[in-house]
């Protein structure tokens, strides 16, 4: 199976879940190339849009951002081509210790727009970036993910 990472990422919280995320594909001997999504500063375009074409499944990787997904990431989502085919993981970061102030929304905003692309959602993780259990919720997300 060949894995694309999709990473929006603004203080790298999320960069760097999903960066662990890459080592487990890459310690089960999976290929899994990690892309990261640019925008510009308003957050109403989006740079080097990767191609999804020749992957087999998908990890969308992306922060909460007033109780949805970060614009940039939906940008992302609304213009790509078709994801007709490929499973489509959901990885969420938020700064908030509970999924109701967004995560919950955003995970359902997201596999709306899997859906509108012929994508398979499959499974999803939330990391709270200020709870206590940050690094378990990180350990567990990159279990759920990629074993």
């Amino acid at each position: 199976m060949k894995t694309a990472i999709v990473v929006y990422s603004e203080t790298g919280h999320t960069l760097s879940v999903a960066e662990r995320l890459m080592q487990a594909y890459k310690a089960k001997q999976e290929d899994a190339t990690l892309f990261r999504i640019e925008s510009n500063i308003h957050r109403t375009m989006v740079f080097h849009s990767p191609t999804l074409e020749g992957f087999d499944h998908v990890v969308i990787a992306t922060p909460v951002q007033g109780f949805m997904p970060a614009a940039p990431m939906g940008l992302f989502l609304e213009q790509i081509g078709t994801l007709k085919g490929k499973t489509v993981d959901i990885l969420l970061t938020q700064a908030a210790p509970w999924a109701f102030f967004g995560g919950t929304n955003s995970l359902k905003k997201i596999a709306l727009l899997i859906v509108a692309k012929a994508g398979l959602p499959s499974k999803t993780a939330i990391v709270h970036w200020m709870s206590k259990k940050r690094e378990q919720q990180t350990n567990q997300a990159i279990v759920d993910l990629a074993m």
